[in-house]
């Protein structure tokens, strides 16, 4: 009786774990509060397409203890507030500074702002950070 029960309790945790991961996507939900620091951008696609990262720049995000958060779209400052609202995360309004540059940055940053603008989700594994939205997905790496 006692190994019966020990191989339906491993039997109820596979199967738990097993959905767990699926629903996940490999990580836990992001919030607010599990995504504080500083994120540098490796690849992004957003609803102006993909986020082009122009050689010497580098986009980044750093997301602060009180909801507010930071960065650099390569050319511009970025400044705006993330919050999560129910089971979604949200990010803006975003502003930006308004320096010019060469046209190649000032398109992969509209890209990069855009899909910012349109995230409503995201996990965090380990030292990874994916930020999706309609037509967007971010992905980050810790700064």
């Amino acid at each position: 009786m006692k190994r019966i029960m020990t191989l339906g309790v491993v039997a109820v945790f596979g199967v738990s774990m097993l959905t767990g991961c699926g629903e996940s996507g490999g990580g836990e939900t992001a919030t607010p509060e599990n995504i504080t620091g500083a994120w540098v951008l490796e690849s992004a696609t957003g609803p102006k397409g993909d986020v082009v990262i122009v050689e010497g720049t580098t986009p980044e995000l750093t997301v602060e203890d009180e909801g507010a958060f930071h960065g650099t779209a390569g050319c511009n400052n970025l400044f705006g507030t993330v919050r999560a609202e129910g089971d979604k995360l949200l990010f803006g309004p975003v502003a930006s500074t308004m320096m010019a540059c060469d046209e190649p940055i000032m398109d992969a940053e509209y890209a990069y702002v855009s899909a910012l603008d349109v995230v409503t989700s995201g996990t965090i594994s380990g030292d990874s950070l994916v930020l999706k939205g309609d037509d967007a997905e971010l992905k980050f790496k810790r700064g």
